[in-house]
């Protein structure tokens, strides 16, 4: 069995003893997911996979390399079930390049299968490998698309509206016919055309305001999940989140119907799984699984019957039987579940929650409670479900962090964190443009002294449709492509060029495109493998990028150590600045009210004692002469500041 070249039989069982590890992020981009799964056999080959994380598409990739390596190490000194692991993520590469295979993923609710077709249809018009790609006639072909589109969502509509407005426009067609005798018949068409798009946008308008949420979802058109119809004997005609848990289960080793694989279990084989999430009530990215202590999310059991399938959802259920809440006390008839936002969360949820691109896929909502509640309950009062119930809508991780390219950083790394990142239409336009890449190469892995090939893509405007893109690329992605062209991090990330009719929002693509992709997807691995590693050790491109990391590390240190020795001058700094401190600590003992995270004596005794041996750090640092580590930083300098994890 092969997966583009990938000898799957192979990689089933290479690389799970072996020394070299690392980590994977990989970055959302909808169809352009399909060549994740031949790059991560590919890299499987030599390394094993520690921490994996990614957003959107780029989650579903992390989750299905997750189970792969799950499935790896938990039948490491056993018989492999069929399909465990990488040849089982071989397999998926195979049924990833079948025709209409993203398409089939998503079944879209009844009230707007005319809008996902006619979604269907304005991409396979629009596109084309051999139709232009801007000029007028692109512009043509994209306006013709479009309304093709439009009047396929309401056909019988838009002849009515065509009539209507063709009667409307025959009295002042006759008018103008009067002055030019050949406009009347052009009049009336051009009437009848303007009521049939008027028609078309009225019904689609009137459809899309249909986005009202039902249960635990809402605000899209497809909900991803059969629920309780399920039917697993088919896995090429499920939906998007059956399909998904259909596979997770398959790579880990499980039948459809056994319990989902959770972020825990990946934990105590070595495996870290991270996804990004938009929580959109808090206009807030959220790390899944999030950490102990944070907010309780609780669910209602009927609601999630139609987003997951029937194993999932009984997991989810069965988390909150065991895990009540007694810091709220609800209403009779009113059953809140607690929702595993922790350890415990299958991953196929969190992908889910990951993955709802919006308007296509439905968000999913999930509950808090006020803080009053929690008063309440000491007062052995219940929650008043109509005012302190709060909504939170969870959508595409991608609105936030497309590429959380910074999700495993540390100080000193001790393996290689990769990242694959992909720049689509109308991105791949401006290949050109890339002054050191003039052979106009679809796979790019920059070196750090190549601060060309890692700077922000340019994208071309030519157009009303081309500017809007790139404000909404500008607000979604200009952390992340600010992160990924700093030193220390661009020679570690691979960039994957898509032609326009590849990827994206194309959703219909023939096996030939797909191919296409899963070929790049080879490359990038084949680049980074070529590049970090050497024979069974790694290379010393690694230990460069170890390098520069160290360089533009201890460079923001050294200078932040400079501002601290500034901020005080004269001879007597140290005992100056330790003063102060003692001050402020023995302050934040007597304040009334209580400081935030008040310490007591002890604690404040060893404070001062790290304080300082800091003070001692920075006098010797400074002491040795002028700047060593911030005298000429890797560009663009960086920042090192403190930040939220997202």
């Amino acid at each position: 069995m092969t997966a583009g070249n990938v000898e799957v039989d192979r990689v089933a069982s290479a690389a799970g003893g072996s020394a070299l590890e690392c980590d994977l992020i990989l970055k959302g981009g909808v169809t352009s997911g399909v060549l994740y799964p031949p790059a991560v056999l590919r890299l499987a080959e030599a390394f094993r996979f520690r921490s994996i994380g990614g957003a959107s598409a780029g989650a579903i990739g992390a989750a299905l390399a997750a189970a792969a390596e799950f499935g790896r190490q938990a039948f490491a000194d056993r018989e492999r079930p069929p399909g465990a692991g990488f040849e089982g993520l071989g397999e998926l590469c195979q049924e990833l390049s079948r025709p209409g295979f993203t398409k089939a993923l998503l079944k879209p609710l009844p009230g707007f299968r005319s809008l996902v077709r006619a979604l269907f249809l304005f991409n396979r018009l629009s596109t084309s490998r051999t139709a232009p790609k801007t000029g007028v006639a692109h512009a043509l072909r994209v306006l013709l698309a479009s309304v093709v589109a439009l009047l396929s969502i309401a056909p019988f509509a838009s002849l009515a509206g065509g009539v209507l407005f063709g009667l409307l426009g025959t009295p002042l067609a006759r008018e103008i016919a009067r002055s030019v005798p050949a406009s009347f018949v052009t009049v009336v068409a051009a009437s009848s055309a303007i009521g049939m798009i008027v028609a078309a946008v009225v019904v689609a308008l009137f459809r899309l305001g249909g986005l009202a949420p039902s249960g635990a979802a809402g605000y899209g058109m497809c909900t991803g999940s059969a629920g309780a119809r399920v039917d697993f004997r088919n896995p090429s005609e499920l939906e998007l989140t059956d399909w998904l848990h259909f596979w997770i289960n398959r790579l880990a080793g499980r039948k459809p119907n056994e319990p989902p694989l959770t972020f825990s279990e990946l934990e105590r084989h070595g495996i870290k799984l991270r996804l990004m999430s938009t929580n959109l009530s808090l206009s807030q990215a959220f790390v899944l699984p999030l950490e102990r202590g944070s907010r309780s999310f609780f669910f209602r059991s009927e609601d999630l019957k139609s987003i997951f399938p029937p194993a999932v959802h009984s997991a989810l259920d069965a988390f909150g039987q065991r895990n009540p809440t007694n810091k709220l006390i609800f209403p009779e008839g009113a059953e809140f579940l607690r929702f595993p936002f922790g350890d415990e969360m299958p991953i196929v949820v969190g992908a889910r929650l990951s993955l709802s691109f919006p308007v296509l896929l439905t968000a999913v909502r999930v509950h808090s409670f006020a803080p009053r509640s929690y008063d309440k309950a000491r007062r052995n009062e219940p929650v008043d479900i109509e005012t302190d119930l709060e909504d939170h809508w969870f959508s595409d991780g991608g609105i936030t962090s497309n590429f959380p390219i910074h999700l495993f950083d540390t100080w000193l790394p001790t393996r290689p964190t990769f990242g694959i990142t992909l720049y689509d239409s109308p991105v791949s336009r401006v290949l050109a443009q890339r002054e050191s890449n003039e052979k106009r190469e679809a796979v790019v892995l920059p070196r750090p002294r190549d601060f060309d090939l890692a700077r922000p893509p340019r994208t071309a405007i030519s157009g009303t449709g081309d500017f809007l893109r790139a404000v909404f690329n500008a607000a979604q992605s200009h952390r992340d492509v600010a992160q990924s062209g700093l030193p220390s991090y661009r020679e570690r990330i691979v960039q994957v060029f898509l032609d326009a009719n590849e990827g994206g929002l194309n959703l219909a693509m023939d096996r030939k495109t797909i191919q296409g992709i899963q070929n790049k997807g080879t490359l990038a691995a084949d680049e980074l493998l070529e590049r970090f590693r050497s024979g069974s050790a790694l290379s010393d491109h690694y230990l460069e990028h170890v390098w520069v990391r160290t360089l533009t590390l201890l460079g923001q240190l050294e200078k932040h150590f400079a501002q601290i020795r500034a901020s005080v001058p004269g001879a007597t700094w140290k005992p100056e600045v330790l003063a102060g401190y003692e001050a402020l600590l023995d302050r934040q003992m007597k304040a009334r009210p209580v400081w935030y995270r008040k310490q007591s004596a002890q604690w404040n005794i060893e404070a001062l004692r790290r304080m300082r041996a800091l003070l001692e750090l920075i006098d010797a640092w400074e002491s040795s002469g002028g700047p060593c580590f911030s005298a000429e930083p890797p560009r663009p300098e960086g920042r090192l500041r403190v930040t939220s994890e997202t």
